[in-house]
């Protein structure tokens, strides 16, 4: 495992393109992408910190759930 510490994209939609997700962290600085925390920040401003188990893209599987 490893460390990252940056800014995560918030959204309530489910992120299944590479373009649109690479281009999104390229212009914005963003290590990675989720979904719950913007619902979240809506009711108590708060730090998300995330386990990261996949590239936001086509090839999600929920095998790697465990190792985040």
């Amino acid at each position: 495992p490893e460390i990252f510490a940056g800014h995560i994209g918030s959204g309530d939609t489910v992120m299944k393109s590479r373009d649109l997700r690479d281009a999104l962290a390229q212009k914005h600085g963003i290590l990675a992408f989720e979904m719950e925390g913007a619902g979240i920040w809506d009711e108590i401003p708060c730090i998300i910190i995330k386990g990261i188990c996949n590239y936001a893209d086509s090839h999600k599987h929920k095998a790697w759930q465990p190792y985040a």
